[in-house]
């Protein structure tokens, strides 16, 4: 047993308090003492008195917890909903952008097929009116604003075959067509229009599918504005002056 002093013999015989050891009651309050919280900032001198008062040490204290407690519902949810507007926005530019590169993939398409169905109408116009035989067939059958009807005889046989020999050009829901007697087959797609203007041999206008020597072919080629326009004029090479009638 540990022997204690003179005065804490004499101290315990007067009926004081028992000596302490370490680690008794006072040294358990002293533990259980709250420690005081280091701020990561310094408390700001409101009144300038040189001391911080309590409600200043208070909302330090608060702030503190509050940064070392990460963010609240409402700020997540307010974050939440900018990053949904940015996002938002990105997508409306994003499917903008998307659409508006198909839109000129399909205008250059279609630029590129009315050019084709162009180039072979032009070049059916030129052949109209062959006429190996001299039968003197006509070389135009109708002569109207938006639909031309050519013909030639392309196997020599003296006499047109209406299901190879005699072709029709009209646009019909948006799509220039051939037809061939076999049904009118699609050339290009997106055509607006077809014009057509006819040309006599001394270069009037005139509607005489007879007299025809020259015609102008529009396209007006474009689903929506801005539109796109292609135009070319062709002479009818084996065009030839119709024979008067035999008398009887």
């Amino acid at each position: 047993m540990r022997q204690l002093g003179a005065s804490a013999v004499a101290n315990r015989r007067r009926g004081g308090p028992a000596p302490t050891r370490r680690g008794g009651p006072r040294a358990a309050e002293h533990t259980a003492r709250p420690a005081r919280v280091r701020l990561p900032y310094r408390i700001p001198d409101i009144d300038g008195s040189g001391a911080v008062s309590e409600p200043a040490r208070a909302m330090a204290a608060w702030r503190a917890a509050r940064a070392e407690s990460g963010a609240s519902l409402v700020e997540l949810l307010v974050g939440l909903g900018l990053m949904g507007l940015a996002m938002a926005g990105a997508l409306s530019l994003l499917a903008g952008g998307l659409e508006a590169w198909q839109w000129g993939m399909a205008r250059v398409d279609a630029q590129q097929a009315a050019r084709a169905g162009l180039e072979r109408m032009a070049g059916e116009l030129r052949l109209a009116g062959y006429d190996p035989r001299g039968a003197g067939l006509a070389a135009i059958v109708v002569a109207e604003p938006d639909r031309v009807v050519l013909q030639h005889d392309l196997n020599a046989s003296g006499a047109i075959d209406p299901t190879r020999e005699r072709v029709a050009y009209l646009v019909r829901g948006g799509v220039l067509r051939r037809d061939a007697g076999g049904g009118a087959q699609p050339l290009a797609e997106g055509v607006r229009a077809l014009s057509l203007v006819y040309r006599d041999a001394a270069g009037a206008e005139t509607s005489d599918p007879a007299a025809v020597r020259a015609v102008r072919v529009q396209l007006e080629v474009g689903a929506r504005p801005p539109t796109l326009t292609l135009e070319t004029e062709v002479g009818l090479r084996n065009a030839v002056p119709a024979r008067p009638p035999t008398p009887p």
